[in-house]
C-alpha cells in the first residue's frame, strides 16, 4: 500500500487548518472536506486505522439537521476544548503518516 494518496490529502486538511482564522469547528469542517475521500483501507491495520477511524465517527456523530451535513452538526455542537483536541489528533495522524509516507520513500516503494 502506498500512502503517498493518503499523505496528500492530511497534508491539505492540515495545511487549511494552520492558514485559517476560522473558529476550530469550522476548520475542522474545512479538514473533513480535505480528507473526506480516504476509507480505512487507506491505512495500515493498526493505530493508524483505528485514528482515522475515532476522527470520522467523532465528526460524524450526529445526525445531519435541516440544511445542515453531519459534519457541520456535529462540530457545531462542539465545545472548542473538543475541537482543539479532534484538531491534535488530526495533525497527529498526518504527523504519522507523513513519518510513514517518508520510510516508503526512503525503501523506494
Amino acid at each position: 500500500m502506498s500512502l503517498n494518496y493518503t499523505w496528500e490529502k492530511l497534508f491539505v486538511a492540515v495545511l487549511g487548518m494552520a492558514k485559517s482564522d476560522e473558529s476550530l469547528q469550522d476548520r475542522l469542517v474545512g479538514a473533513h472536506l480535505s480528507f473526506h475521500t480516504l476509507r480505512d483501507e487507506d491505512f495500515p491495520e493498526g493505530e493508524l486505522r483505528k485514528s482515522f477511524q475515532e476522527i470520522m465517527y467523532a465528526l460524524t456523530l450526529r445526525p445531519a439537521r435541516e440544511d445542515k451535513g453531519t459534519v457541520r452538526a456535529s462540530t457545531r455542537l462542539m465545545r472548542n476544548k473538543e475541537a482543539g483536541e479532534l484538531v491534535e489528533k488530526i495533525v497527529s495522524l498526518y504527523d504519522e503518516v507523513a513519518q510513514l509516507h517518508g520510510a516508503e520513500g526512503q525503501l523506494g516503494k
